[in-house]
């Protein structure tokens, strides 16, 4: 606890310059905003109801990162 407050005080009172402001490092330590987890399929069925259609796509390979879709709008 001791360790927390001095972090704190030396970040914000007297510390150096950072990139992030004081609510979105409380939002970091309290957890962060939420976010879903959506599937492949999931998103292509939202896009193609929706008018778009899938020209290129790239995945993780199950693999911890981020899929990348390209929707141009016909």
């Amino acid at each position: 606890m001791r360790f927390t407050f001095g972090l704190l005080r030396q970040r914000y009172f007297g510390g150096g310059v950072r990139g992030m402001d004081f609510w979105h490092d409380l939002v970091g330590l309290v957890g962060g905003f939420l976010f879903e987890v959506s599937k492949a399929d999931e998103v292509l069925y939202f896009f193609r109801q929706r008018g778009f259609s899938l020209s290129e796509l790239k995945t993780c390979a199950c693999e911890l990162g981020c899929n990348k879709y390209v929707f141009p709008n016909i």
